[in-house]
């Protein structure tokens, strides 16, 4: 495999009322990913995961994820992985919560969108 580069300008942006994101999608890499850089201000809602685990590292702020109902707090620096097949959830708990993600190469189209 060759060396890729997606740039900010490439990446395909969405945004909620509680997180603002920029996806890049490599289908090419371990049967497809997706990074995400995302800014989060409020709840991020309930997910299911796939077949892979979804990799947080968190770069600013603060925030609580629930995973399979057990509670974590998550602060700069650290990297929370969610398993497989687990159903989590996590929110903001100061103004800003700037995550770095790795996960399945997520169907752009089924994105929810309100700005």
């Amino acid at each position: 495999m060759s060396i890729k580069k997606i740039s900010q300008k490439e990446a395909y942006k969405n945004e909620t009322d509680a997180v603002k994101g920029w996806y890049y999608q490599l289908p090419d890499v371990d049967d497809g990913r997706s990074v995400i850089y995302a800014e989060v201000t409020g709840d991020h809602g309930q997910r299911k995961v796939g077949d892979k685990p979804r990799i947080y590292y968190i770069i600013a702020g603060k925030g609580e994820f629930i995973i399979n109902e057990e509670f974590t707090m998550g602060m700069p620096g650290d990297v929370i992985v969610i398993p497989p097949h687990a159903t989590y959830s996590y929110r903001a708990t100061e103004s800003i919560l700037k995550v770095l993600m790795v996960m399945d190469l997520i169907d752009l189209t089924k994105l929810r969108k309100n700005k």
